[in-house]
């Protein structure tokens, strides 16, 4: 057919394509009829896909009765990559790539469910408009695919247990008295704790992991399980499962050193028990997955009618009710903050100096620094250290001449009075980091995986007014390498930082340490001759230290706020929402270094998704409103009336307020936003809040 001149380039939209026309795409290196794909989207090598899976009959995805089966699953994959506004592959290498993924989660989704769908009897047209609603559904109920699709909580736990009963019972005591801190359970491990399994088991399980080399190096320090290798067993028979790695649990890690440490009281939980959901954003593009299908409905596939692909184009996503981390009073961070400045000025630098007199004793001597008599060690203190009190090396530190173990068998009380007398150069060391690991997590607002790999030779640019951080969700394909990203950091935490920075390099031209470590790398309070690398425990340990030594607040039922970064990061946005109400542009100048609120708000809104954003601001508004003030806001006063039952909202719980505010701007009943005033006084930023009533939601 010829087509006016005028049209001729549309002529790609109106032509029948054929199978041929779906057997190909750049990222397909290898031929479309190989049983092992190859494919690549930028990455440094090549990828395999396997389509060689066992179905729920036990034959085989390739073999040649299900030949229409295996190319309507291939010609979907293809067909969701191409430009969703025409076709071709004129999208990005990043968003074919990530519609790929998607695609391949979806299908893996479907084979796991092959016989209960009777998928090998009925191919793709098992998928009825309510099945595809199901599975939408089903993937959106966790943020992660690996929990929703793959279960992989689930799995993981039967895997252990199963593991345990197949391993022998004498070998695993072997193993756990020649590797005594497998049955270590810390503090974070047991916050994080999310597997159904019995904690009395915790450490035999491990042995059994151990035993049967199903552990690799962790990044964040330490052993935990090698996601991979126990995918490949269990989601053998999936296309992508089987080689996705999964989200650690930390209970299942552990860390080959000894460690003494114990929080002093239970910590108020970090979140509120509730799953993270999958936002509506991202659930509309599993969705789009499913709608691929019909550029591949003229092809002769057993395919989901027209109709329910229409269908499912228009089904609205519900994007269900996040979880949300624990809100840390606004009051209780500022206290904090200020509490580790004023050790900073008074102490900092002379514990540092203390310890590198030790060090360099040590060196001099040719001793470890747990070698060194008590009263050798108080005399190489510096002055103003010495005063405040030291008696040992550490408390829980087996110096020369103190008898092994004594601290070991005195009880938390007593630890902790020794704690806050100063009785520990190594703890009062670990206090300290702490304090300058809530003051650079308060003012930068970075994940703490990106605080716990700065670099002390590059972390701080030269005029000292930038902090230089790797983004920690950068990976550029998979080469491995991640993008970095300056951010205007204050005088006083990069003075904080540069302190670091000095100490560790004093200690390399000592010959105390040979390398630099990440910036935030301690002494060990075991007192190791050397420092510990910074790593996800070591990092929470020092700020859980802190928390202890300056006895910082406790809730209702006696728990202390052990402050994470996460929490912190939201407390960066707050000060900036908080500054039109009881605060001042000061501040806003000491955390952000400029006034200019627009700016600011455009550099809050690059560093915090939007679900941080959002719990955020229903976090300031519920402050606001908890303390009395901000009264204007009469709509949402109804709404907690019909809510609560009442207007006195001065007497409630602001958590419980802005968990309510996270419900119903996530039911798209509210919309909050900053706005920015500029008056006479100076800077003022408030919340604006949009409510919509029933009548008006459609």
């Amino acid at each position: 057919m010829q087509y006016p001149e005028h049209l001729a380039h549309f002529a790609s939209l109106f032509k029948k394509r054929d199978i041929a026309h779906f057997m190909s795409a750049p990222w397909l290196v290898s031929s479309f009829r190989e049983p092992v794909w190859r494919y690549n989207f930028g990455f440094k090598n090549d990828q395999n896909l396997d389509w060689r899976v066992h179905l729920c009959d036990g034959s085989l995805l390739t073999d040649p009765q299900h030949v229409k089966l295996l190319n309507s699953l291939q010609c979907w994959l293809i067909a969701s990559t191409e430009n969703a506004a025409g076709p071709g592959f004129t999208n990005s290498w990043a968003a074919q790539s990530a519609s790929f993924r998607r695609t391949l989660t979806v299908i893996d989704h479907i084979l796991q469910s092959a016989e209960a769908l009777e998928l090998v009897e009925h191919g793709l047209s098992a998928l009825t408009y309510d099945v595809m609603c199901d599975i939408i559904e089903q993937i959106g109920t966790s943020s992660y695919v690996a929990v929703s699709t793959y279960d992989w909580n689930n799995r993981l736990t039967d895997y252990c247990k199963s593991l345990l009963q197949t391993t022998s019972p004498e070998s695993i005591d072997k193993c756990l008295e020649e590797y005594p801190t497998l049955a270590d359970i810390t503090p974070l491990q047991l916050e994080e704790n999310e597997l159904e399994i019995p904690l009395e088991l915790i450490s035999r399980v491990r042995a059994a992991l151990y035993i049967n080399k199903m552990y690799h190096s962790n990044p964040n320090g330490g052993l935990n399980v090698n996601s991979i290798r126990v995918s490949a067993l269990l989601y053998k028979d999936t296309l992508a499962g089987k080689k996705r790695l999964k989200p650690l649990h930390s209970i299942l890690g552990f860390i080959w050193r000894r460690d003494r440490f114990i929080r002093e009281f239970d910590g108020v939980p970090v979140t509120n028990g509730n799953p993270d959901r999958m936002t509506r954003r991202d659930l509309v593009l599993y969705r789009t997955a499913f709608t691929f299908l019909q550029k591949i409905s003229a092809l002769d596939f057993k395919l989901p009618s027209k109709e329910d692909l229409r269908e499912i184009a228009t089904f609205k996503v519900t994007g269900t009710a996040m979880g949300r981390f624990k809100n840390v009073p606004t009051p209780i961070i500022f206290k904090a903050i200020k509490d580790g400045i004023e050790l900073h000025f008074e102490h900092g630098p002379q514990l540092l100096k203390s310890y590198l007199n030790i060090a360099k004793y040590s060196l001099k001597h040719m001793v470890n620094i747990t070698g060194i008599p008590d009263e050798t060690t108080i005399s190489l203190l510096e002055p103003s250290i010495a005063e405040l009190g030291v008696q040992y090396l550490g408390i829980s530190t087996r110096s020369s001449g103190r008898d092994p173990g004594t601290e070991l068998k005195e009880s938390k009380e007593i630890y902790f009075s020794k704690l806050r007398g100063n009785a520990g150069l190594l703890e009062l060391i670990g206090v300290y980091y702490g304090a300058i690991q809530l003051l650079v997590g308060a003012t930068m607002a970075k994940r703490g995986s990106e605080l716990r790999d700065l670099d002390p030779t590059n972390c701080l640019s030269e005029d000292k007014s930038w902090l230089i951080a790797r983004i920690a969700k950068s990976s550029r394909g998979q080469k491995g390498r991640r993008a970095r990203n300056a951010r205007p950091i204050d005088p006083l935490a990069a003075e904080m930082v540069q302190t670091l920075i000095d100490f560790q390099k004093d200690l390399i031209e000592i010959g105390f340490i040979d390398q630099h470590l990440p910036l935030f790398s301690s002494p060990g309070i075991i007192g190791t001759s050397s420092l510990t690398s910074c790593d996800v425990y070591l990092y929470y340990k020092n700020i859980d230290l802190f928390c202890d030594y300056f006895e910082v607040e406790r809730d209702s039922l006696g728990r202390r706020y052990y402050i994470r970064q996460h929490q912190l990061r939201r407390f960066f946005a707050l000060v900036f929402l908080h500054c039109g109400y009881g605060a001042s542009a000061g501040i806003l100048q000491w955390m952000f270094g400029h006034t200019d609120p627009a700016h600011i708000w455009n550099y809050i809104t690059e560093e915090l998704p939007g679900k941080e954003l959002r719990n955020t601001l229903s976090q300031a508004l519920s402050e606001r409103i908890a303390t009395g003030g901000a009264t204007h806001y009469t709509d949402v006063i109804d709404l907690i009336e019909s809510k609560f039952g009442t207007r006195n909202v001065s007497v409630m719980d602001a958590e419980k307020l802005a968990e309510y505010f996270d419900f119903l701007m996530e039911t798209d009943q509210m919309t909050m936003e900053p706005v920015f005033l500029e008056s006479d006084t100076g800077l003022r930023v408030d919340i604006l809040v949009v409510v919509r009533k029933q009548d008006e939601m459609g």
